[in-house]
């Protein structure tokens, strides 16, 4: 059903000025939009607003112009942002005027309609300006630099307050806006030059300038560094004088983003337009009453959108133009809408296409507007277009696509394989029948939920629903009756039979049931509907539910009611999350908090009773050589880190400069920071912890639930989830469902690596000893624990015996150590690299000491003594059982703590040595639940890596000099030179290094690019692996940092929320969509 003008016009006063986003089920638009606003509507409108052929529409008569372009720059450079005021009787331009980031193996005539990475560190805004908006100025600098190295300026509009006109810009902290040090900075036209006018505000990047509300005021939509969405209202005593309230939040029901707002002709009533980022495709409203100080809840409209900036301009004539990429399939091409009340639009104008076209801004000035964009991010354009013009456009018959597209936002299931019913049922044969079944738990009122069975095409020909007034509802092509209203919660299970007819209406029976039981056929259904009738084959089954938590589930087709019993669920499957991570390292971490974001809901299982691995067990410092080449969610986490310092004890504080930009932190610093980072996403984040893994399952090749059991306990349970990430240091869950790996080291002959296999290599002269072989070995860089011990007397665990077993005999080789002087300092000191200087040519060199703040340090064994003891105890880690794993980590723990005795207590040390040693002890306020203060995780540097669709090698990540290898599935940078721990204990021969120890080989190994591919198994679907992931052991040696880590998480994560909205395995996901979102997000992909 098409909704006419007429009713619409009815309807309106009730709908959006009593109880806005609330429709009855007899006056909803037509499918696919029933749960949705109407805010587009004509004869000429498309059932599915998303079926608008583009091509069809009307084109507005224009004028065009280019104000700026840098296509020519093959994708370096990129202009973005565009606005437009009028103003001391010229136009006048400012956009965002930055670095671009090229795609990979796109020529330079591509990009000229390829969009560059952008929002980069060092962007700049730009102004132009023109006496007829069509001939304009040169560009020229408005904002200068950005203040801070890392940061860069986003244009936001051009304001005229009292006479003046005041340039809006955020400066932000790029890659992306998130984090900390965003604001809202005005510059002031003097008559001349563009001068620095002070801070709008704190922690603000707007979308348009303000605009006036009818009290009088200037409003104008804000988001924060964490993208919660919110106004600013004020702005009349001053400039930066401004109150804050919400708008919308990230709550999983949309995602909003880039909010807009206007005033309805009633002078009262405020319309917010919101884009929507949780990939409905349709545009996002709500209202408000009283000047922006509340907001109805936000609804989702019937106004197709492609994601992407919008703006709404009151004509002087009284009527609204929205321009807008209105296509949900691209931003292309630019759309204009008119609406005579701004409620609802009933024209739809084609302006410019046939390329990328966004970010646009509309001003009226002479009887014209002039529209403002960007062509793919690289050139600034307007388009001069008169009302009078406008206003004689008329609207054709029909602007529906001849031939549908699939569906945008819905993703129908496959039938099920059955030889009965290869289409299910032929609508238009006479007789045929067709049984379905679904669990039903009834939404809250203003809530919908559906089911429906349709086309292989994903049309929908019998559909059954719960309305937002709680209505069941049942509906044969175009027909719909209603049922009994049911209560919210309430629960129910379905049987639904379908009868065709050739010559008459098919008939649809539903009867609700008892929950988890299939109701029998009754002789009175509780809703029967004859009306309706269609001639179509039923293939699928689409679902749709506006609750994670209510709705339809488990839905099964069958040729007869009995053996719905054993049909197999296809359709809204029951799921525990859509994503389950195992291994709550920060890798893990990022992952979630990245597919969370994006709208999925996830369970953290960890075996540990704390989450963070490493960095929250006493690896104090973020080990990263280029702080340039990570940013996204681990930027977030360190900038989220520093902020606690200069808010706990001041900017100028000693623990400020420790904290080195919150690279370094203390351990319970960083786990609270992780823990704030996971409950900022609520209850789409779930965290299991001391649960550990027991069984993986699969079905054929793709891993469907795990059974994790309680540490301790005999309680077990089992997940099921759409996407699962391995994010363990061990690789456990890979393993266990079957995927291919390698666990020790490569032979050098293997993949042609230099540093590969038995070696033995003089870190300080470059060069290979005496010892190497090259042969592939089993043996592992050794395992320890990273400490953090403190300087403070008064927080001070000393220990009070040495620890179990202990042998002081183990430790006797660093006495040799000390006589050969390999305890003596390195000959080049590099900062973070683990130095104290006073420990130089001591025993206490056995450690590396850095320091962390609060009087901390961040302790890490030093692998390069020959008397280093911890080689070899891993054996049988990595495969052992959990028996086998516990017993090694606390002969690892003892080994630990008796070289802390031995060094602060044993009378062969010399005294200055014991003294130094006894300067550090275990902190009090750290790892309170472990008697001795001691961290919970087991530093493993290296376990199973993946066999993955590319293993990642020595030759990916070095070549000083020579081109890197770029990969078209880029989705993070690595860094960290190569550097592995000894693997054997010492040998008879060995004068200078253990063997298998590979320092810091940072001369080198230079920042590469990470591709997707090391993350998917050859065998498993529905599993990805951002840890322990495809390389040879040499590249591990680089790629095993947190930082690292934690960028291929949140690749990770954001790939598993694509992959179950593309309804695709992990390893088909879009490339573009992926590496897109990223960048949206912050990560790094080039450099």
């Amino acid at each position: 059903m098409k909704l006419s003008i007429a009713l619409l016009t009815r309807l309106f006063p009730i709908l959006f000025l009593v109880l806005p986003g609330v429709l009855q089920a007899a006056d909803a638009p037509a499918k696919p939009a029933s749960d949705s606003q109407p805010m587009l509507a004509g004869d000429w409108l498309p059932e599915d607003p998303h079926q608008i052929d583009y091509e069809k529409l009307p084109r507005v008569p224009a004028e065009h112009a280019i104000i700026s372009d840098v296509r020519d720059r093959a994708g370096t450079h990129v202009h973005q942002h565009a606005y437009l005021e009028h103003y001391d009787g010229r136009y006048w331009a400012m956009w965002s005027d930055g670095p671009g980031v090229p795609r990979l193996g796109a020529t330079a005539d591509q990009h000229r309609n390829i969009v560059p990475g952008h929002d980069r560190a060092d962007t700049r805004n730009s102004f132009a300006t023109s006496i007829d908006g069509l001939h304009w100025s040169e560009p020229a600098d408005l904002t200068g630099p950005p203040r801070k190295p890392g940061y860069g300026w986003i244009a936001r509009g051009l304001w005229k307050r009292d006479g003046e006109l005041l340039a809006l810009a955020s400066h932000f902290n790029a890659p992306g806006y998130s984090g900390p040090g965003l604001s809202l900075e005005a510059f002031r036209w003097n008559g001349t030059e563009w001068l620095p006018h002070g801070t709008v505000l704190d922690d603000s990047m707007n979308n348009f300038p303000p605009k006036r509300l009818p009290s009088g005021e200037w409003m104008m939509t804000r988001r924060d560094h964490r993208r919660q969405v919110s106004v600013m209202i004020g702005g009349t005593k001053a400039f930066d004088d401004w109150r804050i309230n919400p708008l919308a939040a990230y709550d999983g029901n949309g995602r909003p983003e880039e909010p807009y707002w206007y005033v309805l002709p009633d002078g009262k009533t405020l319309v917010g337009l919101i884009r929507d980022n949780g990939g409905s495709k349709f545009l996002l409203r709500t209202f408000s009453h009283d000047n922006g100080q509340t907001w109805s809840k936000i609804e989702r409209t019937n106004f197709p959108d492609a994601t992407s900036k919008f703006f709404v301009h009151r004509t002087s004539r009284g009527y609204y133009v929205m321009v807008s990429n209105s296509n949900p399939r691209q931003r292309n091409p630019l759309t204009l809408a008119i609406s005579q009340d701004g409620l609802v639009f009933t024209k739809l104008f084609w302006l410019i296409g046939g390329r990328h076209i966004d970010y646009p801004h509309i001003i009226e000035h002479d009887g014209h507007l002039l529209v403002a964009f960007s062509g793919a991010k690289q050139t600034m354009e307007v388009m001069k277009v008169s009302l009078d013009d406008l206003e004689v456009l008329l609207m054709p018959d029909s602007v529906e696509l001849d031939e549908h597209l699939p569906p945008v936002r819905r993703q129908p299931q496959q039938p099920p394989e059955s030889p009965k019913l290869p289409c299910w049922m032929d609508l238009g044969e006479e007789g045929s029948t067709l049984y379905a079944a679904a669990d039903l738990i009834t939404p809250n009122r203003g809530t919908a939920a559906e089911f429906s069975l349709a086309t292989a095409g994903g049309h929908e020909r019998v559909v059954i629903g719960v309305d937002k007034s709680g209505r069941l509802t049942g509906r044969l092509y175009k027909v719909q009756v209603s049922g009994p209203t049911l209560e919210p919660g309430s629960r129910h299970s379905l049987l639904v039979r379908v009868h065709s007819h050739r010559e008459q209406e098919d008939e649809l029976f539903v009867q609700l049931g008892s929950p988890d039981t299939i109701p029998t056929e009754p002789e009175e259904w509780t809703l029967v509907n004859k009306a309706g009738r269609s001639d179509a084959d039923l293939a699928r089954v689409v679902v749709h539910n506006d609750s994670d938590t209510a709705g339809f589930k488990n839905v099964r087709v069958a040729a007869t009611r009995d053996a719905l019993t054993q049909a197999k669920v296809i359709a809204g499957k029951t799921h525990d999350a859509d994503v389950i991570v195992y291994g709550g390292t920060p890798g893990g971490l990022a992952a979630a908090i990245a597919a969370a974001r994006l709208g999925s809901r996830v369970i953290v299982v960890e075996p540990n009773r704390h989450v963070g691995g490493m960095t929250t067990s006493g690896l104090g410092k973020s080990d990263i050589e280029n702080r340039d080449m990570i940013g996204g969610i681990f930027k977030e986490f360190v900038n989220a880190q520093v902020e606690h310092y200069v808010d706990t004890y001041g900017p100028e504080h000693e623990n400020v400069k420790l904290c080195r930009d919150g690279y370094y932190a203390e351990p319970s610093v960083s786990e609270a920071v992780f823990e704030s980072m996971l409950a900022a996403e609520k209850d789409r984040i779930t965290v299991l912890k001391g649960w550990r893994l027991s069984e993986a399952h699969r079905s054929a090749d793709t891993l469907q639930s795990i059974t994790i059991a309680r540490n301790g306990e005999a309680a077990t349970r089992r997940l099921s989830g759409k996407v699962f990430i391995d994010a363990t240091y061990e690789g456990d869950l890979y393993a266990a469902a079957g995927a291919e790996y390698r666990l020790g080291r490569e032979s050098r002959d293997e993949f042609d690596e230099p540093h590969a296999g038995v070696v033995y290599f003089d870190y300080q002269n470059k060069k290979f000893l005496p010892g190497t072989t090259g042969q592939a070995s089993q043996d592992l860089p050794a395992f320890t624990w990273r400490l953090c011990l403190t300087k403070d007397p008064k927080n001070s665990h000393r220990l009070q015996q040495p620890p179990p077993d202990y042998d002081r005999s183990v430790y006797l080789g660093y006495f040799d150590d000390l006589k050969a002087g390999r305890l003596a300092g390195p000959k080049v000191l590099k900062p973070g690299r683990g130095y104290n200087p006073l420990h130089f040519d001591t025993l206490v060199r056995a450690l590396s000491v850095t320091d962390i703040p609060n009087e901390k340090t961040d302790v890490n064994m030093n692998p390069r003594p020959l008397g280093f003891p911890f080689t070899e105890e891993n054996r049988g880690y990595i495969e052992g059982d959990e028996a086998t794993r516990e017993a090694i980590r606390g002969r690892i723990r003892n080994l630990t703590l008796g070289l802390i005795w031995f060094l602060q207590n044993d009378p062969q040390v010399p005294a200055e040595h014991r003294r130094l040693a006894n300067e550090l002890h275990f902190p009090k306020d750290e790892f309170t639940d472990d008697k001795d203060h001691f961290p919970f995780q087991l530093y493993v540097r290296e376990g199973r890596r993946l066999v993955g669709e590319i293993t990642l090698t020595e030759h990916h990540i070095t070549g000083k000099g020579q081109a890197i290898t770029h990969h078209p599935d880029t989705v993070a940078i690595g860094e960290f030179p190569i550097d592995s721990f000894p693997c054997r204990k010492r040998q008879s021969g060995d004068t200078i290094v253990l063997e298998g120890y590979l320092g810091m080989l940072d001369h080198i190994t230079r920042p590469y690019e990470i591709p997707y591919r090391v993350m998917i198994p050859k065998q498993v679907d529905a599993l990805i692996v951002p840890v322990a992931a495809s390389t040879t052991h040499v590249a591990f040696s680089s790629i095993r940092m947190e930082p690292t880590w934690m960028a291929l998480g949140q690749a990770a994560g954001t790939a598993a929320n694509l992959a179950i909205k593309e309804d695709v395995p992990p390893r088909a996901v879009s490339m573009e969509s992926l590496q897109t979102t990223l960048e949206e997000n912050g990560q790094v992909l080039r450099w």
